[in-house]
């Protein structure tokens, strides 16, 4: 049976519940639930520990070499054994270090981890916009390491953060070349100049390199690291989500020796990859500085024609990023809504500019979640007090502070607490099932299909997933049935009545205990308390979507608002889930703008445009350029409207996105055909 068969027979399954008023029946429908949420939470055989085990056989990598200034080889055996937890900070490393991403999992964060992360956010963010006193204020809260998390590389983070310091306060670059040459050390302890050719180095470990040699002062050993590190970047990280995050940042730091030495094929190569590496994943990093290069280095090859078009669009690019910098709306921030909130960051206005992009190197990419909330939500929806979930675990005392994150678990308490709520025992899981690390990089690249729209290329992939996937895994089923679904839908092949039924039949293989049906305003309150997977939550926007189709706008918008908010009541920043968000803010967007709340359309638009330059992730750039354009032209605003189309116009064919919507719109205002190239 296929997974779409699956799916229709899950829906015929769920359609005979329906009809009935559970509501009164809620605690004992949860109670029969228990063994299916206990298979749900236990559904990753393979858990990340054994995949990083196996990519280290497959790989024939040196353990002591993986291991090299991060911890011992008995450590890291106590990690693989499940004996203790790996940080998600050493865990990035060592993924790195293999040439993966740890992108693939989704991340259950201590507050220790997540306070980490989120200072390492905000430093970043004052360092970008040069405020260098409120900087050293806050680098001198971390000048102990955190005993939770990987000590090296704490000190490694901190001691370049204080080499940039030194020479933008005190202008000492000799001292700041110091404090980087120590930065590498701390994890690359034989480091005198030169690495051997058979070192693995993880991002930080990049950017510690990149940093030294910026301020070194010898040309010659500089050039010679950088070649180094592009063939290297290049060569080592198989995984894109990975070479993305340095090799473009590495090409820019290379252009100024190449230029010197009118190496201008070099240049043309490493920058026209670099280019097309950005713009096949929509992440856009130094890429002013990339393109540039390129357009240059063919035009003094002899290749204007290649890149006419593109020096259009960035010029075009760069007029916008301008204009957008001296919008107050975009530059005050991500969530403008709840600003000033502890979860609220700004937005860099170097990041507007492009200035900053070396520093804006992320250390999540993917969904993380707090523990202590996942903790929380779930004792909540299955309505049972702390005294009770601590039993036989913990004292009430200590769950407490668990609950309000003054204390991590321990691992022993944590799997018992699990258990108890039947959810997922790992700290680190994927979201589909699999034994294979290749798989979850080729769920990875079906995402990509489908947001590029290659649809006949994700259906080959996604049968060939079904036929290595046990489909019998209800997250597996999931995750390919909305990619099914979403291939039938843009085939036309799924009428408006059966949308909302399929979907909710997707939604209800992982939350089976809700009476969940097409009137989301009557889904119950208990439901928006619980742990949403990213899954879910795509799920439940492609309802939206569904409720749009079929006349019901209101609801629509009601439903995507809730999802918003869903992130909004998080600790976690929204910065960190903006894959997700983006998708959400996307769609308020188009829904608000189509439902006359213009200035709504704005708001939410500009939020948008402001997590864009956050995250470097560009797919929906131009969709919220365009989508402000057309609310000014309601508004009444023609000559606003008329610059911004133009803008959305070369923002979607920069990333490679289809163009025909502004360009429709601009030509329909202006009652002329423009010319635009």
């Amino acid at each position: 049976m296929c997974a779409m068969e699956r799916c229709r027979e899950a829906c015929e399954m769920m359609s005979g519940i329906a009809g009935h008023d559970l509501r009164y029946e809620m605690m004992s429908y949860i109670a029969e639930n228990d063994l299916q949420y206990e298979k749900m939470g236990n559904a990753m055989k393979q858990t990340l520990l054994d995949l990083l085990n196996k990519m280290i056989e497959e790989h024939n990598a040196n353990q002591t070499e993986l291991c090299r200034g991060l911890c011992s080889n008995s450590a890291f055996s106590r990690y693989i054994n499940g004996e203790r937890r790996m940080d998600r900070l050493l865990l990035s490393a060592m993924m790195q270090r293999l040439g993966k991403s740890p992108d693939k999992f989704v991340s259950l964060l201590t507050d220790a981890e997540y306070r980490y992360f989120d200072w390492r956010l905000r430093l970043l963010n004052l360092v970008v916009d040069a405020d260098w006193e409120e900087a050293e204020r806050l680098l001198s809260e971390r000048e102990i390491p955190d005993k939770e998390l990987n000590e090296p590389l704490q000190e490694q983070f901190y001691l370049m953060m204080r080499g940039l310091l030194q020479e933008k306060m005190r202008r000492d670059r000799a001292g700041a070349a110091a404090f980087f040459y120590r930065a590498i050390r701390a994890t690359v302890p034989g480091f005198a100049g030169k690495l051997r050719p058979q070192s693995v180095l993880c991002v930080q470990e990049i950017n510690a390199l990149l940093l030294w040699q910026e301020y070194l002062g010898d040309e010659e050993t500089s050039a010679e690291l950088l070649e180094f590190l592009v063939h290297y970047a290049y060569r080592h990280f198989e995984d894109e989500q990975e070479r993305v995050k340095v090799y473009p940042r590495l090409v820019a730091e290379c252009l100024p020796y190449f230029r010197k030495e009118e190496r201008y094929e070099e240049i043309y190569t490493i920058s026209k990859q670099a280019f097309q590496m950005m713009m096949s994943l929509r992440y856009f990093v130094c890429g002013e500085q990339v393109l540039g290069a390129y357009i240059e280095s063919a035009e003094k090859l002899g290749k204007a024609e290649e890149v006419a078009k593109r020096k259009v669009q960035l010029a075009s690019w760069n007029a916008m990023r301008e204009e957008l910098r001296s919008d107050g709306g975009i530059a005050d921030g991500v969530c403008a809504e709840s600003r000033g909130s502890a979860q609220t960051a700004a937005t860099p206005r170097s990041a507007l500019t492009g200035r900053g992009d070396e520093w804006y190197v992320w250390d999540l990419w993917q969904e993380p979640e707090l523990l202590r909330e996942v903790i929380e939500r779930r004792r909540k929806q299955r309505g049972i007090s702390q005294e009770v979930l601590s039993e036989d675990i913990c004292t009430p005392e200590t769950l407490s502070r668990i609950v309000t994150g003054k204390r991590a678990p321990s691992r022993r308490n944590f799997k018992a607490l699990a258990k108890k709520l039947a959810v997922r025992e790992d700290y680190y899981y994927s979201m589909i099932e699999a034994d294979d690390f290749r798989l979850l990089e080729e769920r990875f690249r079906l995402d990509w299909m489908v947001e590029t729209k290659q649809w006949q290329k994700a259906k080959d992939t996604a049968e060939r997933m079904e036929q290595r996937l046990d489909m019998e895994n209800c997250y597996n089923r999931q995750y390919l049935g909305e990619i099914y679904y979403i291939i039938e839908l843009v085939q036309s092949e799924i009428p408006c009545g059966e949308r909302i039924e399929r979907l909710l039949s997707l939604l209800k293989l992982t939350k089976p205990d809700y009476p969940l049906t097409e009137h989301v305003r009557e889904w119950p309150e208990a439901f928006w308390c619980t742990v949403f997977t990213s899954e879910e939550i795509s799920i439940m926007t492609q309802i939206a979507r569904a409720l749009r189709c079929d006349g019901k706008a209101e609801d629509s918008i009601y439903l995507t608002e809730k999802l918003y908010g869903y992130y909004k009541k998080s600790a976690i920043r929204p910065e960190f889930h903006f894959r997700t968000l983006l998708g959400i803010l996307a769609q308020l967007s188009i829904l608000l703008g189509t439902s006359g709340r213009y200035e709504e359309c704005i708001r939410y638009s500009r939020e948008g445009i402001a997590l864009c330059f956050v995250s470097r992730k560009m797919s929906e750039m131009g969709l919220f350029i365009n989508n402000i354009a057309n609310a000014k032209e309601c508004l009444g605003d023609k000559a606003f409207a008329l610059r911004y189309y133009r803008y959305a116009f070369y923002c979607e064919e920069l990333i490679g996105n289809s163009s025909e919507i502004p360009r429709r719109s601009c030509e329909k205002l202006s009652r002329e055909n423009p010319k635009w190239y």
